[in-house]
């Protein structure tokens, strides 16, 4: 007959190796997955309309890095295909690999709109704030990413 090895105890005095390793994704890991996704999006719109040479991004005459569009549309396509790696990897098997992509993404988001804040105030913050976010979501959890991938 079988018997539960932690049987007896109580959740708190079980050790993470006794846990599933099939414990659900924490849902402030999961808001950060998701956003990973919207913030790639958007760059992904952000490079087009810059490849296209559109200006309304950066409709007025303050220049970040002087203005070739087109290296920042390739910037902004490498990245985003960085986020939605770091979306499906933090999804998927491969939590810790999602999860320093994503850290790295989004410090990296964060100090590059933090330039823009003179061109585009309100959607260089709510950028940062949700680059913020997604930090904090990924910092807060830590102890389901020490666990086994599924």
């Amino acid at each position: 007959m079988y018997r539960d090895p932690s049987a007896g105890r109580s959740p708190r005095d079980r050790s993470s190796r006794d846990r599933s390793p099939a414990e659900p994704m924490p849902s402030r890991v999961a808001f950060a997955s998701v956003m990973m996704v919207l913030l790639g999006t958007f760059l992904v719109i952000a490079a087009v309309t810059e490849w296209a040479g559109s200006d309304w991004l950066y409709p007025r005459a303050f220049a970040v890095f002087g203005s070739p569009y087109a290296w920042w549309a390739v910037f902004d396509l490498v990245t985003a295909v960085l986020a939605f790696y770091a979306a499906w990897a933090l999804t998927g098997r491969q939590r810790v690999t999602g999860r320093l992509l994503a850290l790295a993404f989004a410090v990296a988001s964060a100090v590059r709109w933090m330039f823009f804040i003179a061109s585009a105030p309100v959607l260089a913050v709510l950028v940062v704030i949700i680059d913020g976010v997604v930090i904090w979501g990924l910092t807060s959890a830590p102890g389901w990413f020490a666990q086994a991938s599924v």
